[in-house]
């Protein structure tokens, strides 16, 4: 105690705190806490660094087998085998920034337009859950052709 009143009053302001001096928890680390923070650079039209969304990705075949399904519409759109398909269906899109987004909502695969889920097979096939890379060889697994995916474009990022 120091005249009185205890140490901590001392340092203590009368009133109400200003914001930014209660986000300083101070004190010893049982006291302590941790606040996830969540945002992200992805998705964003302006500022900065600019990542503005160009494509969303995801197929959903019900209760089918999606490599049967692909293979199936493949060939009953009467491409011989999947390189045709490439140079005929996928888009002009270079190396680009992917994240798996599960709240996109599938494309039906057995209500849409036969080209467009080839279209998205192609195009899952060649992502992996960071990255959209057409140069790389087009590998279609169950699980790639099940992954949602948001594709980026990193036009304002700088490193």
């Amino acid at each position: 105690m120091i005249a009185g009143r205890p140490a901590s009053a001392l340092y203590r302001p009368q009133g109400p705190l200003p914001p930014f001096l209660d986000c300083n928890m101070g004190g010893p680390r049982s006291r302590t806490r941790t606040q996830g923070i969540r945002s992200r650079l992805l998705g964003r039209p302006d500022g900065h660094l600019r990542c503005p969304s160009l494509l969303r990705l995801g197929l959903d075949f019900r209760n089918a087998d999606p490599l049967q399904s692909v293979e199936r519409l493949l060939a009953e759109s009467g491409f011989r085998h999947r390189e045709a398909a490439q140079e005929a269906l996928l888009p002009d899109l270079p190396r680009r920034l992917c994240v798996q987004t599960p709240g996109i909502v599938p494309l039906q695969a057995f209500r849409a337009d036969p080209r467009e889920v080839l279209r998205q097979a192609l195009m899952l096939g060649h992502c992996t859950a960071w990255l959209y890379d057409p140069a790389r060889p087009l590998i279609w697994t169950r699980a790639s052709l099940l992954r949602r995916v948001e594709i980026f474009n990193e036009e304002g990022f700088y490193a």
